[in-house]
């Protein structure tokens, strides 16, 4: 038998349990003018609570819904209205009840190639590319403690009728990654109301078959004041679906460093180090439900096909690790196929979330032999 899984591939996330209890995440917000923001504000603005914006380059100061104020390549012609990372960051908050520090950077009118290293506008002395780089070390070195966890994109209006879009925003996201390192990074749709945009919104759904650890956000329904930028309210929703996404990409970073703190006297800042060498490195024993500080804790098969074509294994509770467990069984080991039909019982979930899950394989062996094997895949 065989253990598999697959993984987004998250090794430049730094992962720390000493900063578990108040632990803060940031994120990068760049792009044009509906990542600056140019929705109505509010009589009243509220800070967030719990949520800070980077001013300058080295303080961080409450979150009010105007954040794209603080951007140092900011056409200050334009107005810093409602902007989608504050929508973003509260739900963010809810979801796993860390603090959240943003750097947001964005540029109203900027195109893809004027996002590009050293691409400097006639209008604008400072490099949109080094500005949102140099900015963000700069959070980094302001809170040590803070993890980066990922970028939201909003640019296109300026683009919508390029031939390769696509080409071009990979390229872009190498270039970034290389700089800043290989977090969640989510984009998103241009407004619906204008129809010239509907070729742009088709292609870019493309991004996360092209790029890993990237996903695109819907603009289905989303109201705008003027063809092209949206309303406070449809900014908020925006927000709320950046927030969707990149949960969605970073569930298992969030998981592993609450399974890390299971085990607080181990350091198991690495998801690809073998703690205890035993030849499965510490994410795969959160996966499967073994102990990363145990060499014997090594198999989770606690039994094996017997003549009913049933055995058990053990896992991470899928509510937790986000990951879908399937069957899969082969002839030859080298062709596999899912059996949609097997039956999976969960018999017991402990305290730390470990479930003991029973296997029917409906597949009937051919010619006497029959290989299965659980993979745990991204949804």
């Amino acid at each position: 038998m065989k253990l598999a899984h697959k993984l987004l591939a998250l090794t430049s996330i730094s992962l720390s349990c000493s900063t578990l209890v108040q632990a803060q995440d940031l994120y990068l917000i760049i792009g044009q003018s509906n990542a600056a923001g140019r929705g109505e504000l509010p009589v009243n603005p509220v800070a967030l609570t719990g949520v800070q914006v980077l001013q300058g380059d080295s303080t961080f100061v409450p979150a009010f819904p105007n954040l794209n104020i603080h951007s140092s390549v900011r056409n200050t012609r334009q107005l810093a209205g409602f902007n989608l990372g504050y929508t973003f960051a509260e739900r963010m908050r809810a979801a796993n009840g860390n603090n959240i520090q943003l750097v947001v950077n964005a540029r109203g009118g900027s195109a893809i190639r004027h996002w590009f290293p050293g691409f400097i506008d006639d209008a604008d002395p400072l490099s949109y590319f080094d500005e949102a780089v140099r900015r963000l070390r700069a959070a980094r070195t302001a809170n040590p403690n803070a993890i980066f966890r990922g970028i939201l994109w909003h640019q296109g209006e300026s683009n919508r009728f390029a031939d390769d879009y696509i080409g071009d925003i990979t390229a872009f996201i190498a270039l970034l990654r290389t700089e800043i390192g290989n977090v969640p990074f989510v984009a998103g749709q241009l407004a619906r109301d204008r129809e010239d945009s509907e070729p742009f919104n088709t292609n870019l759904l493309q991004l996360p078959s092209r790029v890993s650890n990237t996903a695109v956000v819907t603009s289905e329904g989303l109201a705008t004041s003027d063809r092209t930028h949206y309303t406070a309210a449809a900014s908020q929703t925006l927000g709320e679906r950046y927030a969707e996404q990149m949960l969605i990409l970073l569930a298992p970073s969030f998981d592993y460093t609450s399974w890390a703190s299971l085990f607080p006297n181990i350091d198991l800042s690495e998801l690809t180090a073998d703690l205890d060498g035993d030849g499965i490195d510490n994410n795969s024993e959160r996966i499967w439900g073994l102990n990363p500080n145990d060499a014997g804790s090594s198999n989770p098969y606690l039994s094996l096909p017997d003549t009913n074509r049933q055995f058990s294994y053990t896992r991470r509770n899928p509510l937790l690790s986000s990951l879908n467990y399937v069957i899969e069984t082969s002839t030859d080991l080298i062709t596999w196929n899912v059996d949609a039909n097997a039956i999976q019982r969960i018999t017991n979930t402990n305290a730390s979330s470990i479930q003991t899950v029973s296997v029917s394989i409906s597949t009937i062996p051919t010619n006497g032999k029959l290989f299965t094997r659980v993979v745990a895949n991204t949804p």
